[in-house]
């Protein structure tokens, strides 16, 4: 396990979804779990979708094993330096995968989400 490597916190959130007053179904994200993860991010691509030009950004994050962790989840990343807040990143979680099979530590796959 990669205990040393995990210095980057991460907010891994729940969408819940409510209803407004007309019945209308209101989706948001809900913090469920703040752990430490580490952070490899790999290779990037540009394409077009919808005559737009899209980035998308694949990344690896390794935290310890929590059995409830969902692809229907997001990541929250806030990038901290020196006490200040630089940017606020969130992705999608492609797939789960239990490193080993020892249920000691999780790899998540994910990418960017572009706002």
């Amino acid at each position: 396990m990669r205990i040393g490597r995990m210095n980057n916190r991460i907010t891994i959130q729940q969408e819940i979804v409510t209803k407004d007053d007309y019945g209308q179904e209101i989706k948001t994200w809900q913090d469920w779990k703040t752990v430490f993860a580490d952070i490899k991010n790999y290779n990037g691509n540009e394409s077009y979708m919808a005559n737009q030009e899209v980035v998308i950004s694949r990344t690896e994050m390794y935290i310890r094993y929590i059995p409830a962790v969902s692809v229907k989840m997001r990541i929250k990343y806030e990038e901290i330096w020196k006490g200040t807040l630089i940017e606020t990143k969130f992705f999608k979680i492609e797939s789960i995968n239990n490193v080993n099979n020892r249920n000691e530590e999780l790899k998540i796959l994910c990418t960017k989400i572009e706002q």
